[in-house]
């Protein structure tokens, strides 16, 4: 492939900027004027006119979490790491949803840090509201949830659950009784019960999509930290999707998973690492 009549970015000290790229399978063979570079290509070679715009290296991107849902309505609001709402707005918010879509799917929200640290956010808050309706309320940065009644029953969460290592439970003034809201590797857990509910057509999907919209800000490379499922289950599944990106499947959380230890390319094709 030859990228012409760019300004490529190129890393080198010595040569910042190249304005044509020529590469040949998975290896980058000559940068330099157009021109010259243009004589260096074949007869064959996919030519793209980048007409003066920036051409980048892939971009890495080294912290991701790609993973399926089933279906599901999300509460309509602004995003909760820019507002950070608190819990009787987010109420408020969760029963105008279910208003809209009557029905018994599943309701997600999203909330920030001010209803993980009120007191009052428990499933015996949402319950009244929600009834049957499994919800769950996700934080924004993945480290918290809370679950209504219905939403733990659907997950498999029984109302002692012990702490999963890594994480814990809120627990009622019993100290046994779970409350529904979960902090760190019991929220992971939480996640991956939530995704097994995904048809294998939803979880091919999922990473298709993923690795669209990776493609569409120029990221070519992600590491993915598997919490919404093991690497030997999704392997199969990103390889089947033919993804235009390169992933690194990590399992996560890494304590007390056998397989964390088994590259992801014992699992699926050459194509995922």
């Amino acid at each position: 492939m030859l990228i012409v009549n760019g300004r490529g970015c190129t890393g080198v000290e010595a040569q910042p900027w190249a304005e044509a790229v020529l590469t040949r399978g998975d290896r980058i063979v000559a940068v330099g004027p157009s021109a010259e570079v243009r004589a260096m290509a074949g007869a064959s070679a996919r030519v793209i006119d980048a007409a003066g715009r920036l051409v980048i290296p892939g971009i890495n991107d080294a912290h991701s979490h790609p993973g399926a849902a089933p279906p599901h309505t999300l509460i309509d609001a602004p995003a909760a790491m820019q507002e950070d709402p608190p819990l009787d707005v987010v109420l408020e918010r969760l029963k105008a949803t279910i208003q809209k879509s009557p029905g018994r799917g599943w309701v997600r929200g999203e909330i920030g840090g001010r209803v993980l640290e009120d007191p009052r956010a428990t499933r015996a808050l949402l319950d009244p509201v929600t009834g049957d309706r499994p919800v769950m309320l996700e934080a924004w940065h993945g480290h918290g949830a809370i679950l209504n009644t219905a939403a733990m029953r659907a997950l498999g969460i029984g109302e002692e659950d012990p702490d999963p290592p890594g994480g814990f439970y809120g627990r009622s003034a019993d100290g046994r009784t779970l409350t529904g809201l979960a902090h760190e590797y019991a929220v992971y857990r939480i996640f991956r019960s939530f995704a097994a509910l995904a048809d294998s057509a939803a979880r091919r999907q999922a990473f298709v999509d993923f690795g669209r919209e990776a493609a569409s800000f120029g990221i070519t490379s992600v590491q993915a930290m598997m919490t919404s499922s093991v690497v030997a289950d999704a392997a199969p599944a990103i390889a089947e999707a033919a993804l235009p990106i390169r992933l690194r499947l990590l399992d996560f959380p890494p304590t007390s998973i056998p397989s964390c230890r088994m590259p992801a390319s014992r699992h699926a094709s050459s194509e995922v690492i």
